[in-house]
């Protein structure tokens, strides 16, 4: 959720976080993505080709969410912004 503020850059934009069973939705406003910056984000101090960049926490969540076999799905918002989805197996939910 730090990472949706951070980076909504957008004048009176917004995040959100939508929680349900086995599933959590982080979804903010902000500038249009590349898709190829999209595909970036989940790895480790990676820059863009405008020299943009960024650190770890998508890279955490994307190791996190493949220990536990789940999934992180990272979707530019046609209007601007980044929706990320991680859900997990409903084991996992349970402890087994």
């Amino acid at each position: 959720m730090q990472n949706a503020i951070r980076h909504n850059l957008a004048t009176g934009g917004s995040a959100t976080i939508t929680v349900r069973a086995g599933q959590v939705v982080v979804r903010n406003t902000g500038p249009l993505l590349d898709p190829d910056q999209v595909r970036t984000l989940t790895e480790p101090f990676a820059k863009d080709r405008y020299g943009a960049g960024h650190g770890l926490g998508l890279a955490l969540v994307a190791r996190i969410v493949e220990t536990h076999h789940g999934r992180l799905d990272l979707v530019r918002n046609p209007d601007g912004g980044l929706t990320v989805s991680v859900t997990l197996p409903e084991a996992d939910l349970v402890g087994g």
